[in-house]
């Protein structure tokens, strides 16, 4: 949400974590987020916001994209 991106700005600003990026996105559209672009994961999270995804063929989709960027030992949590 962006309230808990903003949340998550303002503790970033505090603690002077010039490596991390937040971003606000679908889970469709993560692949247009720049700061993704070539990024792998050790963890990836989809949590209980995957009961809200419309169809079968979305859940898919967000899984094919988080197959792509987990690393070959990362894990993936639903």
């Amino acid at each position: 949400s962006h309230t808990a991106i903003d949340i998550l700005k303002q503790k970033i600003q505090k603690f002077e974590l010039k490596e991390v990026t937040l971003a606000c996105a679908a889970a469709h559209e993560l692949d247009k987020i720049a700061a993704l672009d070539g990024a792998v994961f050790d963890t990836i999270i989809l949590n209980s916001v995957v009961q809200y995804f419309p169809c079968l063929e979305y859940l898919q989709d967000v899984f094919s994209w988080c197959l792509e960027k987990v690393s070959d030992e990362g894990v993936i949590i639903i």
